[in-house]
C-alpha cells in the first residue's frame, strides 16, 4: 500500500509482530481516467519507487510486488522497487501530508459558517494554481518536517532519515520535466503537469 505517518506500527498493533507488511513511499505513478471502469491514462510516470517491508524480503519484492506496477506498454521495466533502509523516508515523506494541508486551509481559510461565493469561492483544481498564501504555509510546513527528521536522526541515527529531502528537491527529481514554473514553491506545485487534473473535493 502507499503509505505515510506511522502506518507500520499501526498494522503491528492491529495484526501482531509476524505480519507481512510492505508500504510504498510514494505512488507509482499518476493516472486521469478516460472511460470509468474501461480506460486510464498514465500522466505522472516514475522509474523507480521505493518500498519498505515487514518479515518480507527483496527477492519477495521483486518477484511478487514489482510486476503489479510495471506499464510494460512503455517498452521499459518501470518503475523499478528500491529497498528503504527503515520507515523514516515514509514517516517523513515531503508530499501530501504537508502539500494538502496548506492547499486545503488557503482554499477554505474564508469560511465562515456560509457558503464561499465571489472571490473566496474555492477553485475546482486541487493544485493548478496554488496561490502564494498556500505556498507559503508549504515552506513553512517543509521546514518543520524536515527540523523533526533531523532530531529524530540525531537522537537514533536511523539510516533512512539521510534520503528525506526537502519538498522542492523531491519534486525536482521525481517531475522535474513536468513542472513549468521553479520559481516559487506554489508555482512548482501549481504548475506541475502530472497534477493538473487533481480537483478540489467541493459542492457548488
Amino acid at each position: 500500500i502507499f503509505a505515510q505517518g506511522l502506518v507500520h506500527l499501526l498494522a503491528q498493533r492491529t495484526f501482531g509482530p509476524d505480519v507481512r507488511f510492505f508500504a510504498l513511499r510514494n505512488i507509482p505513478w499518476l493516472c486521469r481516467m478516460v472511460k470509468p471502469g474501461e480506460e486510464s491514462v498514465i500522466v505522472g510516470a516514475k522509474s523507480t519507487i521505493e518500498v519498505m517491508t515487514i518479515n518480507l524480503d527483496l527477492p519477495w519484492v521483486k518477484r511478487e510486488l514489482e510486476p503489479l506496477f510495471v506499464v510494460q506498454k512503455t517498452g521499459k521495466w518501470e518503475p523499478v522497487i528500491e529497498q528503504l533502509p527503515d520507515f523514516c523516508p515514509i514517516v517523513f515523506n515531503p508530499a501530501n501530508q504537508i502539500i494538502h494541508p496548506a492547499r486545503y486551509w488557503a482554499l477554505f481559510r474564508r469560511w465562515r459558517g456560509e457558503p464561499l461565493t465571489g472571490e473566496d469561492e474555492p477553485s475546482e483544481w486541487l493544485y493548478r494554481g496554488m496561490d502564494e498564501v498556500a505556498g507559503e504555509v508549504l515552506v513553512v510546513l517543509d521546514e518543520e518536517l524536515q527540523l523533526l527528521k533531523d532530531a529524530f536522526f540525531k537522537a537514533t541515527g536511523a539510516e533512512g532519515c539521510k534520503a528525506v529531502v526537502p519538498l522542492r528537491e523531491r519534486l525536482l527529481d521525481q517531475y522535474g520535466g513536468q513542472i513549468e514554473d521553479t520559481s516559487t514553491l506554489a508555482k512548482m506545485v501549481g504548475t506541475n503537469q502530472a497534477y493538473r487534473l487533481g480537483e478540489t473535493p467541493v459542492i457548488r
